[in-house]
This record gives structure tokens, C-alpha cells and sequence, in this order.
């Protein structure tokens, strides 16, 4: 940080003190900023730090959760393929074919699930983000939804087949009991399977569309990311007074894309 002149210092001590929590609401993004131009004019080289700090640490956050939105994007889109593995099982398929695809899909819809839990934790990179917790929701909602197969295998549908959903959005199989249930009532066991695997396709496909949800959101944070590049006042002598209006700026339009 640039030092005050000391001829200033002390009439915007206070001044400084307001500015940094300004900017620390502006980085964490809990509130507005309205700047004061003349605690601006007393100290454009502290307030440019600042300034410049804000922007990189914006443009650093909004390109990682960029990068995030994409895999996970990607992700959806490769289990609404593997979901249609278990969605074309019928009676032709065999108890060991259909109880072979169906531990594949759940082992490979927990791997989907792990790999991005940490994302939706506080403060997590997808944490902020609608669009992306509305795509998990959606995804979790089929895969626990009681009704896959509840027609032919009662309420509760799969889990009648030792298929539940445990608290973190995981599937878990008894296979005793999915034997028992495959051996007992094989078409109550496809209809329910046939529904998961049909559920969650259907779900994945529409989730990671072109202008759908996810799309929406990665093309919202490139539009940021070209904002702040052709608003970054890294390489200019600009008074910091100047850039003002570039924060609020910054906060209204870049800060609020979180969905």
C-alpha cells in the first residue's frame, strides 16, 4: 500500500478505515458501495490499490468459478449418456446384466456427486450460484424420488428394491435386498430402474442445453470477465477518484451474476 502523506494523515485516517471495509464488502460481496469523492481526492494512490485489488481478486474468483461451471456442466451432460444404460434394461436382460448396470450407474452417479460436493459448501466455488444448486437439487430430486417404479413396486418405489438415497445426495444399494426383490418381481424392479435411469436423462439433457440453465450462467460470467478486462485500471495512472462510478460498477454488474 502506497503511504499517506503525513500532512493529510489525519484528517483521513478515518477515511482509510472506512475505504478498507468498503472494499472488503466489495471483494466478499455482502453489500453496496457508495464511495465518497472527496476521501477519494485525498488519497488517489491508497484508493488505486485498492481498486486494482478489487479487480484481481474479482477476476480471479469469477474465472475459477468459470472453469468449475464447465466441468460441472460437463459432468451432467456424461451421466444423462450413462443414466440410459439402465433406462433400456427390460426383460430380456438378465437378474446378473441388470444388477451389474444398475451398481455401475450408482457408482458412477456417487463419483458425480463427490466430485463437486465440496463446490457447494460455504464458500465453495459453485456456492452462490442458482443455477448450479438448482441443477443439483434436480438431479438429487430424481434419483431419490419415490415414485421410480412405485406403480409395480409400492410406495416408496426403489427403495422396496434396497435402492435408497442417503442425506448427502448419494445412492445406496442392499444388494440382498435387490436380489430378493429381482428374483420376487422383476418388472416392479425394471419399472423402477427404468424411471431412475429416464429421470435423471431427461433432467441432465435439458440442465446442460444450450441456453438453459447452465449455459446461462457460464455466459454470464464471461460477459464479467470481458467487463472487468475492459474495465481493469491495472495499467493506468488514472486518479483513484475516477474509478468511482468503474466500482459500483463493478459491484452491480459483476458481483450480482451469481445465477
Amino acid at each position: 500500500m502506497t503511504s499517506i502523506p503525513s500532512s493529510v494523515a489525519d484528517k483521513i485516517v478515518s477515511i482509510q478505515e472506512w475505504k478498507n471495509s468498503q472494499i472488503s464488502n466489495l471483494i466478499s460481496g455482502t453489500s453496496s458501495i457508495k464511495f465518497d469523492e472527496n476521501a477519494a481526492a485525498l488519497s488517489d494512490d491508497y484508493g488505486m490499490s485498492q481498486v486494482k485489488q478489487a479487480f484481481a481478486v474479482k477476476k480471479e474468483q469469477y474465472t475459477a468459478q468459470l472453469s468449475e461451471l464447465g466441468k460441472f456442466r460437463s459432468a451432467i451432460a456424461e451421466m444423462s449418456d450413462k443414466a440410459k444404460g439402465i433406462s433400456g434394461l427390460n426383460q430380456d436382460s438378465s437378474n446378473a446384466d441388470i444388477k451389474s448396470a444398475v451398481k455401475s450407474f450408482i457408482s458412477e452417479y456417487n463419483s458425480f456427486q463427490q466430485k463437486f460436493a465440496a463446490d457447494f459448501e460455504k464458500g465453495g466455488l459453485l456456492s452462490d450460484i442458482d443455477n448450479a444448486k438448482i441443477s443439483k437439487f434436480s438431479m438429487e430430486r430424481d434419483a431419490g424420488n419415490v415414485f421410480n417404479g412405485s406403480a409395480k413396486l409400492g410406495f416408496g418405489g426403489l427403495s422396496n428394491a434396497g435402492i435408497t438415497q442417503n442425506k448427502d445426495g448419494t445412492l445406496s444399494i442392499d444388494e440382498a435386498a435387490f436380489d430378493k426383490a429381482l428374483a420376487s418381481n422383476k418388472e416392479g424392479v425394471l419399472a423402477g430402474v427404468n424411471d431412475l435411469g429416464n429421470n435423471i436423462s431427461k433432467t441432465a439433457t435439458m440442465l446442460s442445453s444450450d441456453d438453459k440453465f447452465l449455459d446461462h450462467s457460464q455466459k454470464k460470467y464471461s460477459d464479467a470477465l470481458v467487463w472487468i478486462e475492459q474495465n481493469n485500471p491495472a495499467n493506468t495512472t488514472k486518479p483513484a477518484s475516477g474509478y468511482n462510478n468503474n466500482l459500483l460498477s463493478l459491484y452491480s454488474t459483476v458481483a450480482n451474476n451469481k445465477s
